[in-house]
């Protein structure tokens, strides 16, 4: 783990890694990764949200946190300090929460009921 690496280049490996434990190549992108498994399951009539591959801005906050919580808990010497906001994380009620992603779950148009 280098505790320079930048937030991209986390991110990433975060999806190469992702990619990979999905049977995929490292040239694949992710949703259609995704979307092939949809189809899948969708074929066995039976779509488990859970089984299917992380959308590339969910990977890549996963990676970030991954990373921190890496360059937290081992106190990399080297590591200068950390803000845990620059690293996919938000303080809410005085507490740190994940940020899952940083765009819409859908298209606007269909989240207004």
């Amino acid at each position: 783990m280098n505790p320079k690496s930048t937030q991209q280049a986390i991110g990433d490996a975060s999806a190469t890694a992702f990619k990979i434990m999905h049977r995929g190549s490292a040239k694949q992108k992710l949703m259609g990764m995704r979307c092939k498994k949809y189809i899948k399951l969708a074929c066995q009539g039976v779509i488990s949200p859970e089984k299917l591959p992380l959308t590339p801005r969910a990977d890549h906050f996963h990676g970030l946190h991954t990373f921190y919580q890496i360059a937290i808990w081992s106190q990399l010497h080297d590591t200068p300090e950390l803000d845990p906001v620059d690293w996919g994380w938000m303080h809410k009620d005085n507490k740190l929460h994940p940020v899952t992603t940083d765009i819409n779950i859908a298209p606007c148009q269909y989240l207004i009921m």
